[in-house]
């Protein structure tokens, strides 16, 4: 069979005979096969460049995502350590006031000898850090609880302890064994005498409730205050400002120095009841008696 032949005429501008070419079939099915698989070429590449642009704009917004979660995670891990230092200053804190509330002895209530509980350890992930302050600030919280309980019951303890001076100036008799100033013979003076001029101020030594304000025969007039585990006695007083079961409050004016009853001269006579038993005024007194007035 005889191959077919396409002549192409070019036409040119001008008298000139056209020029013809002439093309195989099997030519002109390769230039339209390579056209074809030209354009195949570029719409792969288009396509292509597309889903390039659009997965190199994802990955920038999860870069900055990434950048974001980092600061967001450095700022975290920041604040969790500065919590773990004032966790530990916490329980630095909690450990002076347990020796506060402790007292003298040094021998904790049990309550508060329960709350001990170290905060000393290292932690270096922020895992490690999280999980630790998710276990410790429970425990913490339950110790503040309790702490800030046994803190108040020493508030309240220390309120009712009578030892604030009740009025300025000298003592005149002390606590213990003396000659008597009316009848001479040996006495156990179971207070202080408290020389101060006529109308100086008497307050009370602590919190507590008004039991007495009379006049008593020997004491004249005397006022007696209960605070519990003390009771305290304000004796020959020239002037009684408050009446049986008025609560009052350390440092409150009850009276005036006077010299009735068996007195000698102006003063006050205290006392100090301790479980019913009588203790030296100045074992509780510790504090300077105020110079300057009350």
């Amino acid at each position: 069979m005889a191959k077919r032949v396409y002549t192409v005429l070019i036409v040119a501008k001008g008298r000139k005979a056209p020029r013809g070419i002439q093309i195989s079939l099997r030519a002109v099915c390769t230039f339209m096969l390579l056209v074809m698989v030209f354009c195949s070429g570029v719409f792969v590449l288009y396509q292509s460049h597309g889903k390039l642009l659009l997965e190199t704009a994802r990955l920038s917004g999860v870069d900055k995502e990434n950048a974001v979660y980092r600061a967001d995670l450095e700022r975290l891990d920041g604040e969790l350590r500065v919590l773990l230092v004032q966790v530990a200053e916490l329980d630095t804190l909690s450990q002076v006031v347990r020796e506060i509330v402790s007292g003298e002895n040094g021998e904790e209530p049990p309550r508060i000898a329960l709350q001990s509980r170290s905060t000393g350890r290292a932690v270096n992930s922020l895992e490690e850090t999280l999980e630790y302050l998710l276990k410790i600030v429970p425990q913490k919280t339950e110790e503040m609880a309790l702490l800030l309980s046994d803190a108040e019951e020493y508030r309240i303890k220390l309120a009712h302890t009578p030892d604030f001076w009740p009025t300025t100036g000298r003592i005149t008799s002390p606590f213990g064994w003396r000659r008597a100033p009316f009848s001479l013979r040996r006495e156990f003076h179971k207070g202080i005498d408290i020389g101060a001029p006529s109308g100086t101020p008497v307050v009370a030594a602590a919190d507590g409730v008004v039991k007495e304000a009379r006049f008593r025969s020997g004491w004249g007039n005397l006022i007696i205050i209960d605070h519990g585990i003390y009771v305290t006695y304000y004796a020959h007083l020239r002037r009684i400002s408050v009446k049986v079961g008025e609560n009052v409050v350390k440092g409150q004016l009850i009276g005036s120095v006077g010299s009735t009853g068996l007195s000698t001269g102006p003063h006050l006579h205290f006392e100090i009841h301790e479980n019913g038993l009588h203790i030296d005024p100045l074992q509780l007194l510790k504090q300077e008696a105020p110079k300057d007035g009350i």
